[in-house]
């Protein structure tokens, strides 16, 4: 990866924790604290892996569209990944004998990924086919990546 390629994400990652930050003032409570604020942590970081991974902004920052179902349904599919993968790691694996609940729910969070990272992978190629986005920034690791350089 030269350098090149990571000052195309710069100035967009640049704003996503700029977003983040104004995120982390807004949902403070009125003592000053975050309520859960790993669960803000999972939706910054699926915002700035969703710009360089997919090419667009999740929306995840924003306060109309963080609180809509599509967003609510990414956020909770990270949140029950991670705990999942504590469960089922940490815990006896009785997941190896039989499909536990916490393992049901690991699958389901993980097929909500695939499907969502499929249609943002077919976005993305619709996106590079299209001459408007000749030069869009955002779409530089597509590029790299169907190029194979």
């Amino acid at each position: 990866m030269d350098t090149s390629f990571v000052k195309s994400y710069f100035s967009s990652q640049e704003q996503i924790a700029t977003d983040f930050i104004n995120r982390m003032l807004r949902v403070r409570d009125s003592s000053g604290c975050i309520i859960n604020f790993l669960h803000e942590l999972y939706r910054y970081t699926e915002e700035a892996i969703g710009l360089v991974c997919f090419g667009i902004r999740l929306g995840l920052m924003d306060e109309e569209t963080s609180n809509s179902d599509w967003s609510f349904k990414l956020t909770k599919a990270s949140d029950d990944t991670m705990q999942a993968m504590a469960d089922t790691l940490l815990g006896f694996p009785w997941w190896k004998f039989f499909n536990t609940p916490t393992y049901k729910k690991l699958v389901e969070s993980q097929e909500f990924f695939n499907s969502f990272a499929q249609d943002c992978i077919k976005n993305a190629e619709e996106r590079l086919r299209n001459p408007e986005y000749k030069d869009d920034v955002t779409l530089e690791f597509f590029r790299r990546l169907f190029e194979n350089k």
